[in-house]
């Protein structure tokens, strides 16, 4: 049986660098929650950049999401979400692979059509 992360290679989609870093994450389970909130869409690199350096310097070690709240980014409502979303463990390499940008939803259904049921 050919695997969805063989087919995406094959295609030119994506190299294969891309499939072992996509292929870590889905071992690992989660991403840090800055890094998800940025993938997801939901932050800019430099609003997590800002809540990181926040974090590092406040006394209290606030958890990321509390920072991203009190700095006006994210309501609590999103916050809550995210957390889970990241928490149910979006482990499909396909699902994995649209998050990080390297194929798009398109592709990863065009893949999927292909593999045995």
């Amino acid at each position: 049986m050919v695997r969805f992360g063989e087919l995406v290679v094959q295609e030119g989609w994506i190299s294969p660098d891309q499939l072992s870093e996509a292929l870590t994450i889905q071992q690992n389970g989660t991403l840090r929650f800055g890094e998800f909130l940025m993938r997801q869409g939901m932050l800019q690199p430099f609003h997590v950049e800002l809540a990181l350096t926040v974090q590092k310097t406040s006394p209290k070690s606030e958890p990321i999401g509390k920072i991203v709240q009190e700095l006006g980014f994210l309501q609590k409502r999103q916050v809550e979400q995210a957390a889970q979303f990241q928490q149910a463990g979006r482990n499909l390499l396909g699902e994995i692979l649209v998050d990080l940008g390297h194929i798009t939803p398109e592709q990863r259904d065009l893949i999927s059509g292909r593999l045995p049921a």
